[in-house]
């Protein structure tokens, strides 16, 4: 009896560890992942953040290794596409507890502090597993409490700042000696952040420090916010940890969300206001570009678009939609296509010519047309040359 009471244990053990394991593993949704679209994709932005190199990416695979993944989360705010959602990063918002002193620095803030912020304790479900289940900080309960606070990214501090929030009190250990400290950091987004409100002349929100111990007083003294936490996902566990239901709310996973990316433009007020900037956009070289549409075809959130306008035909350009995934880029045979960075959302039009190939008949368009060196040729025949016979499939 007492060897099944062992065994009985040891299964137990088992079944929390996995749940743990389970937990904080990302999600991936292949379905906006551009190497699901595109077999040419060059981004490897999960894999370059990746502190622990738990993501793996070859010809055949993009996936990651569980016995590798700590649950850092760094590799979500990465991703271009919003195609990884990871479990760990749990802004607390928090209001105002009204008995001044220390808690007045959390009025109506979002509080975020890493789990090595006290010395050898931890409140990650990844850290609790590597660390044997270690107990979190005395009255933590995880929340504001995550593996690093720089798996914060643009998006989710834009969210946060069309909630109304000026404020992200964080604390942390010693990023310059933690592993994770290459990526980028909370610092630098912010200073991204700011800089695409200051453009639209929104409120800017500002970070503030705390050292771990009056961090933690200052949240336990707050009150609860009684607007919605952005949780990205949050882990009913039942029983044992023999079932675990995926709760989607908050950060993107509404199947709204899962449809299309909110890029920060999106996401931000005033856009179309005069001078308002957005991070990356897509730019077209009209002289170097043939017209064939393959950025168009493939590009994920129609950042650029073919669009006819009183019988004329153009490219469009809506920076506002861009994610910067650089499918468009890596598509352009002709080498058109590439990404700006920090300029103005104002919409942008490339006119296209219409016209026969000379060789092979068919209808095309392009933005330029070489009328000096002969007949318009199509970018197929224009590609072919003179040698051989060429077929066309119309489409």
């Amino acid at each position: 009896m007492g060897g099944e009471s062992f065994t009985g244990s040891a299964v137990r053990l088992d079944l929390v560890r996995d749940a743990a394991a389970a937990a904080r593993l990302p999600e991936v949704l292949a379905e906006r992942c551009v190497h699901s679209l595109a077999e040419r994709a060059s981004c490897r932005r999960c894999v370059d953040a990746c502190p622990t190199q738990a993501w793996v990416i070859d010809d055949e695979r993009l996936g990651i290794d569980p016995a590798r993944c700590d649950g850092c989360g760094l590799c979500a705010p990465a991703c271009p596409q919003a195609a990884i959602i990871a479990p760990s990063v749990e802004p607390l918002r928090v209001g105002s507890s009204g008995r001044g002193g220390l808690q007045d620095a959390t009025d109506g803030a979002a509080m975020l502090a890493c789990d090595r912020a006290w010395p050898g304790r931890s409140a990650s479900p990844g850290a609790m597993q590597h660390r044997g289940l270690e107990a979190a900080p005395p009255g933590a309960h995880g929340d504001g409490i995550v593996p690093c606070i720089h798996a914060l990214g643009l998006r989710d501090l834009a969210r946060l700042a069309v909630d109304g929030c000026r404020r992200l009190v964080v604390a942390t250990g010693d990023c310059n000696v933690c592993p994770r400290g290459g990526a980028v950091r909370l610092e630098t987004r912010l200073a991204d952040l700011a800089r695409l409100l200051d453009s639209r002349r929104l409120p800017l929100l500002r970070l503030e420090r705390l050292p771990a111990d009056r961090w933690r007083e200052a949240r336990e003294g707050a009150a609860p916010d009684g607007g919605p936490q952005l949780r990205r996902r949050a882990f009913l566990s039942h029983g044992l940890g023999l079932a675990i239901t995926k709760a989607r709310v908050g950060f993107g996973l509404a199947s709204a969300e899962r449809e299309r990316v909110g890029t920060v433009g999106n996401l931000l007020p005033h856009t179309a206001r005069p001078g308002a900037l957005v991070p990356v956009a897509p730019a077209i070289d009209r002289a170097a570009c043939t017209g064939c549409d393959a950025c168009v075809r493939l590009c994920p959130e129609r950042a650029i678009r073919l669009e006819a306008e009183a019988g004329a035909l153009a490219y469009r350009i809506a920076p506002q939609d861009c994610t910067g995934c650089g499918l468009c880029v890596d598509v352009c045979a002709d080498r058109a296509v590439r990404l700006d960075h920090w300029v103005v959302a104002t919409p942008v039009s490339l006119p296209l010519d219409q016209a026969s190939c000379a060789r092979c008949g068919v209808r095309f368009h392009r933005p330029v047309i070489d009328r000096a060196g002969g007949s318009p040729r199509c970018p197929v025949c224009e590609r072919k040359g003179e040698a051989g016979r060429l077929f066309r499939v119309q489409e």
